[in-house]
């Protein structure tokens, strides 16, 4: 099951890339035609409606059978309406906010001419005021006036409205006006209500439509309802959760420079993934920063653009599509200034933008208490044809009601693009909003510990904008009616206690979000640009000022950020921004999987004998994968331990066999075997008949490893032959572990452990071999007395063979002493302790105070990946550091800190523990005198002995401050080079070790550890 996982990552890895691309290819095709098919519907749908409206005045003209003098007379009387609808507009707007007349004005304001015979023809019939609510602060002598709506049926015939224009005008006596023309009734029935003054050319071909039942908040709360809305929430922000917890991730796995994202993936997968990753990043930068320079376009224009109802002088900028492209160009213009001269002016200024924003969202947040009486509203719009449509707005403070209105959804067209909203549509403009998440890992180049930086203030920022986020949905559904939400997406300028502080933070977050993405994305071309992905088109953007600053990577992005603009509105390209915003986060989140999958230490059934194809199909796709795991591609971030373990006796070496198979951290584990004996004076090999006894042992210990079998002469050899052969490709080992050389009796773990001696339930293939069989075929332990197939020369020679061939040594000894490590043993070690004693404990001052060598690390690294594994994920982790503190010149202070400071870097958790040793240093010292004397003398020995005064301090330092600990990682010396030393080097650490328990002693030689991506 781990190998067919180990396969699928690496199938992953060199599948997705081109995944990714088919992805974007297929997201913006997919983009397009939905557009031409929403474009096709609605020109039917026009065309439809044109077609009915055409229709339904026909039969309207049958039906009342007009004549030409009649429709003379009509008209007469409507231009004689439409003059006294102007006093009474006029006196509306002379009148305070509410729209109530005066405790004088009874008499009508509406005067009708005489007909021919000089009396009215008919009598004007007034329905209730529709439009405002009744305000509590109404004065009881008050006369509302009437609302006003026109809607001729030549205008509808001229026309071309969709579906849902024709139900927005003809929805029913309370929301629109409509003429009722009859046979008896020759002057038109008119619904009356506020509207502004307008002069007579003004008041040509306008439509003031009341409409009170449309369902919307805000933008989303508006369209989609305040449940619906959270709903959208809650999903743009699982999916931003997913990803920063990647980005953390990958952050904090080593040092972050320039490039963001990409950088981070790129380092860490592969220019395969970094690169497709990394352009999808930039598109989605640039799209997104087109669409902040929009908005902020909008937000502008909603203030200071020409409106032909409203005669503010403020209103002076002309209104249009290449009016907008003109100033989103010339604020893309102000944005590139600012790039550049450089990200670090944007820096200084992000906490007071924050700090603007801040105190824009305070008194969004207070408005509300403070304006408790409600407010009534006119928004008018550009419609088709030159018609301005005109909506009856209300704003009514905290109300149950609203709140219950608004719900529900209630998706209509959005008025910016003429568009009917879905779920869809609608959750793809919100989700630009959420997309800021990666501005901290964007400007990595510019943070002075993005390590830290970029978790620390992403998650800040996620966590804030989701509560400000969540307020402004509760807050607008629970004091706005629908048509304020969805007819004006600036409403909160309308109920500030003072619209300018909106205003200005409207300004200043899309004007700081536009140059974060512009930075952002210039930052991510420009690392692409220096490794050299793409080729020649980007050789330019790698091109930096003497200040550091890719000027010429931000006058690309400016290019492809103005064609952006050119698409005019917003919302018209929110959809897009979102697919490659979706598409990245995909493809970090995968990133992180897929590192997850591999297991990188440094990132932190039924048988039966029926044959099985899933073992064809393994062999075709391991061979495959062999083949491209290339080792010259090896590098330091992903190596993991690889271990060939020499077994001389299953019997009484399984504790250690469970030991090492958690400490492999998912790399190869290879039990070797040496029969002894020479081929050429045996009639077959031997060894091919023991793997399955071999095999049936690996499945009864429940340990993931491999087996190989040698026949050689001696011992020594047959280990140099597992070294050279064992495994294939990039798969071989590069850690050697051996137990022990002692005199102590050993212990048989077959008659401890269950499923050695306890028979089975008959079921499944055991490959021909039983219990009594595995039993029988190992030989019993080795008693004191029996003789030894390796001498004390042998073993060392192993030793030296192995760091000869730049294989790291571990040997391992009390192993059986090690409790816990068996298949059904339940626990995670929590009371477990790990000590690592990283220094030269033979050779003090061996090792420099403020460093540590190749060794060292490895100690290091070999107790954190242990550290990892399931059984020992809880075990505190201790390490100690051996200092003379009575020294005058206090190294071991420097080397204490630096100690620190490496644990930092590799993110290693665990407790420094200070050790005097001085009296140790001390015996040590005397012996080196005395072989100093000797040298003098010309009775120089090849390496000095140590003596038993001195192996036996160390000892007892190791009892004194090691005794509770479950296993122990110590600092193996080099072996003698001469043969005759090689009794001595045993005994000298077996003299260290004596009684200690289980202990690993290691020689590392390979560099594990690695402090940048």
């Amino acid at each position: 099951m781990s190998l067919t996982m180990e396969t699928s990552v690496s199938f992953l890895k060199y599948e997705l890339a081109s995944t990714i691309e088919q992805a974007v290819r297929c997201a913006v095709e997919a983009v397009l035609n939905e557009t031409a098919r929403v474009v096709g519907i609605k020109l039917a749908a026009a065309r439809t409606a044109a077609a009915e409206s055409h229709r339904e005045n026909q039969s309207l003209r049958e039906r009342l059978d007009v004549s030409e003098g009649e429709l003379k007379a009509t008209r007469y009387y409507m231009t004689a309406a439409e003059k006294n609808i102007k006093q009474c507009l006029l006196l509306n707007h002379n009148q305070p906010r509410s729209g109530a007349l005066g405790p004088g004005s009874e008499e009508s304001p509406f005067l009708f001419p005489p007909t021919a015979s000089g009396s009215p023809s008919n009598m004007l019939t007034t329905r209730g005021p529709k439009s405002f609510r009744a305000s509590s602060t109404r004065s009881p002598f008050s006369k509302s006036v009437p609302s006003v709506g026109l809607c001729l049926p030549t205008v509808q015939h001229e026309w071309p409205r969709s579906s849902e224009n024709l139900r927005r005008i003809r929805t029913s006596s309370s929301t629109v006006s409509s003429i009722n023309l009859s046979r008896t009734s020759k002057v038109p029935q008119l619904e009356v209500g506020n509207s502004p003054h307008h002069t007579e050319e003004d008041t040509e071909g306008q439509f003031y439509i009341t409409d009170d039942g449309v369902a919307e908040k805000g933008f989303v709360v508006g369209h989609a309802g305040l449940l619906q809305g959270l709903v959208m929430l809650l999903v743009a922000y699982t999916i931003i959760s997913l990803t920063i917890l990647s980005i953390c991730a990958i952050s904090t796995n080593g040092a972050v420079q320039g490039g963001g994202a990409y950088f981070m993936i790129s380092r860490s997968l592969g220019p395969e993934f970094g690169g497709s990753i990394g352009l999808m990043f930039f598109l989605a930068k640039v799209c997104a920063c087109g669409v902040y320079v929009l908005g902020l376009v909008e937000a502008i224009l909603d203030i200071f653009g020409q409106d032909p109802v409203s005669a503010s002088a403020l209103r002076v900028l002309p209104q249009g599509y290449w009016y907008t492209v003109l100033y989103s160009s010339i604020v893309l213009l102000l944005v590139l200034l600012v790039c550049l001269v450089g990200a670090h002016i944007f820096a200084r200024t992000s906490f007071l933008i924050l700090l603007v924003v801040t105190i824009s969202l305070l008194s969004i947040y207070i408005s509300p208490m403070a304006l408790t009486t409600p407010l009534n509203f006119l928004i008018s719009h550009q419609g088709p044809g030159n018609q301005t449509l005109t909506y009856n707005a209300s704003y009514t403070g905290f109300n149950g009601t609203t709140l219950r209105d608004n719900l529900g959804s209630s998706y209509t067209v959005d008025y910016s693009t003429g568009k009917v909203m879905s779920f869809a549509s609608v959750f793809a403009v919100m989700f630009t909003s959420c997309t800021g998440i990666m501005a901290g890992a964007n400007m990595s180049g510019e943070l002075k510990n993005p390590s830290a930086a970029i978790p620390k203030g992403t998650i800040t920022a996620v966590l804030y904008t989701c509560i400000v986020y969540v307020l402004l949905f509760i807050l607008a559904s629970s004091t706005c009616e629908r048509t304020l939400l969805v007819q004006d997406y600036g409403f909160f300028q309308r109920i500030n206690i003072w619209p300018p502080f909106v205003t200005i933070g409207i300004y200043c977050s899309a004007l700081s979000a536009a140059m974060c993405s512009l930075i952002g994305a210039s930052r991510i071309l420009h690392a692409l640009a220096l490794d050299q992905l793409f080729g020649f088109p980007l050789a330019p953007a790698a091109i930096t000022s003497s200040s550091g600053n890719p000027w010429v990577a931000v006058l690309y992005t400016w290019g492809l950020a103005q064609c952006v603009v050119f698409a005019g509105q917003l919302n018209a390209i929110a959809g897009l921004v979102t697919v490659f915003y979706l598409l990245a986060y995909a493809a970090v989140d995968l990133a992180c999987l897929a590192l997850e999958w591999a297991s990188a230490p440094n990132f932190r059934s039924p048988t039966s004998s029926w044959g099985y194809i899933s073992q064809a199909l393994i062999f075709h796709q391991v061979r495959k994968y062999l083949l491209m795991l290339d080792v010259r591609k090896d590098h330091v971030k992903f190596w993991r331990p690889q271990v060939l373990l020499m077994v001389a006796n299953p019997r009484s070496s399984c504790q250690l066999i469970n030991f090492v198979n958690q400490l492999k951290k998912g790399g190869l584990f290879v039990l070797g075997h040496v029969k002894l004996g020479d081929l050429d004076t045996l009639p077959s090999d031997p060894v091919q008949q023991q793997y399955n006894f071999w095999l049936s042992l690996v499945d009864k210990l429940g340990v993931k490893a491999f087996v190989d079998l040698t026949l050689s002469p001696s011992v020594r050899q047959g280990t140099q032959h597992l070294l050279r052969i064992t495994g294939l490709g990039g798969m071989k080992p590069n850690t050697l572990v051996l137990g022990f050389y002692d005199s102590c009796t050993p212990e048989d773990y077959f008659l401890q452990d269950p499923a050695f001696y306890e028979s089975e339930e008959a079921g499944g293939d055991d490959f021909g071999v039983d219990l009594p069989s595995l039993q029988a075929h190992f030989p019993p332990v080795r008693h004191v007395e029996s003789p030894r197939w390796l001498t004390p020369e042998e073993y060392v020679g192993i030793i030296s063979d192995a760091i000869k061939m730049s294989k790291n040594v571990c040997l391992g000894r009390y192993f059986f002493q090690l409790q816990g490590e068996s298949m059904g043993t339940k626990m995670d070690g929590a009371e477990r302790i790990i000590d690592v004693w990283p220094l030269n404990l033979l050779r003090p001052g061996s090792t420099s105070a403020a460093s540590v060598d190749v060794c060292s690390l490895f100690l290091l690294q070999m107790a954190c990946v242990l550290n990892m594994a399931s059984r020992w994920r809880h075990a505190r982790m201790r390490i100690f550091l051996c200092v003379e503190a009575e020294s005058s010149d206090q190294g071991w202070v420097v080397k204490e800190e630096t100690f620190r400071e490496l644990l930092r870097k590799l993110r290693i958790r665990a407790s420094i523990k200070i050790v005097p040793w001085d009296s140790v240093v001390q015996l040590y010292g005397q012996k080196q005198t005395q072989d100093a004397e000797l040298g003098e003398l010309g009775l120089m020995r090849p390496a000095p002995a140590l003596s038993e005064d001195f192996l036996s301090a160390v000892n007892c330092l190791l009892m004194e401050h090691s005794a509770q600990a479950a296993v122990r990682f110590l600092y193996l010396p080099r072996p003698p080079t001469h043969s005759s030393q090689s009794q001595q080097y045993l005994s000298q650490l077996e003299a260290v070790t004596q009684g200690l328990g289980p202990t690993l002693l290691i020689h590392g030689l390979t560099p594990v550890t690695c402090t940048e991506l």
